[in-house]
């Protein structure tokens, strides 16, 4: 039986010779892990649907209880600016990464669907950093981590911009003002407050705060 599914690509592996097994991320559903067969192929009809980033409506074929076959997509969005540009490509790999670990399976994760597929819509298409979308979204995903906090040893300044980003949407942080050194520091707590928590190190943020210094 074919069912239907709006859904983000967070994860795409090779499987196989030819295939591919791609994870994709669900409102109602949650992760779902989805085998493509004969994508890698250069004549593949599906090899767009199968690469991190696309966002469409995908069709799977169910074959058991957790097992899904891809058998086609119609896409809606590529986020084509974050493959041609370092800045926003790792500022949305940060996200891609984190959504992985902060959703689960068979679980309604409605909110931090929406709150990935606004900070990556912004970090495709607006003029301010691709980092401020991210700290963003970072920011909207502390309360899933299980950590208070309240309860930390932290920076006034890291409080203050914390609240700042707490307080606006995607489309108004060209608001804020902040300079690339306070933009790294912020980051830089987010990793060690992600250390710290259930999910754990996010190694594609070492390498965004990286690409924040150098351009």
């Amino acid at each position: 039986m074919e069912q239907k599914y709006t859904a983000l690509c967070i994860k795409s592996i090779e499987y196989g010779e030819k295939d591919k097994l791609i994870t994709l991320l669900n409102p109602s559903c949650g992760k779902i892990l989805a085998r493509a067969r004969g994508v890698r192929d250069i004549k593949a009809k599906l090899k767009l649907a199968t690469q991190p980033l696309c966002l469409g409506e995908y069709v799977l074929q169910k074959l058991g209880s957790d097992k899904f076959l891809l058998t086609g997509c119609t896409v809606t969005e590529q986020y084509f600016n974050c493959w041609n540009d370092l800045s926003r490509y790792s500022a949305a790999q940060v996200i891609l990464e984190a959504i992985d670990h902060l959703a689960f399976d068979k679980s309604e994760c409605a909110t931090d669907v929406l709150n990935a597929l606004n900070a990556l819509s912004s970090i495709n298409y607006s003029d301010y950093s691709p980092f401020l979308a991210l700290s963003w979204f970072l920011t909207k995903s502390l309360p899933d981590l299980g950590i208070n906090t309240d309860e930390l040893d932290l920076s006034s300044g890291f409080i203050t911009i914390k609240q700042m980003f707490d307080a606006l949407s995607p489309d108004s942080l060209d608001w804020i003002d902040i300079t690339v050194t306070e933009l790294h520091n912020y980051l830089h707590y987010m990793s060690l407050i992600f250390k710290s928590s259930i999910i754990g190190k996010l190694s594609t943020l070492e390498i965004a705060m990286n690409t924040l210094l150098s351009v």
